[in-house]
C-alpha cells in the first residue's frame, strides 16, 4: 500500500543519511518526513530491528564521513 511504500522510502532515505554523515536523530527524522524522532525510532526499528544508534553503532565509525 502507499503508506508503507512511502515510509519505506522515508526510512532507506534515513539509511543513507546515517552513511553520509553524523547528524542527530531529530534532524534525520526532520530530513526524511517525520515530524516526531519517537515516530521516526518506532518505524526505523520496525523495518531494520535495530534502534537508529545501533544502526549507527553497527556501521562501525570508520564508514562514516565527518
Amino acid at each position: 500500500n502507499i503508506p508503507a511504500y512511502v515510509n519505506q522510502v522515508r526510512l532507506e532515505r534515513a539509511k543513507e543519511t546515517f552513511a553520509a554523515f553524523t547528524p542527530e536523530d531529530y534532524e534525520i527524522a526532520l530530513d526524511v518526513g517525520y515530524l516526531s524522532t519517537t515516530a521516526f525510532h518506532v518505524a526505523f526499528k520496525k523495518q531494520t530491528g535495530l534502534t537508529p544508534a545501533e544502526y549507527r553503532n553497527q556501521m562501525g565509525e570508520s564508514s562514516v564521513q565527518i
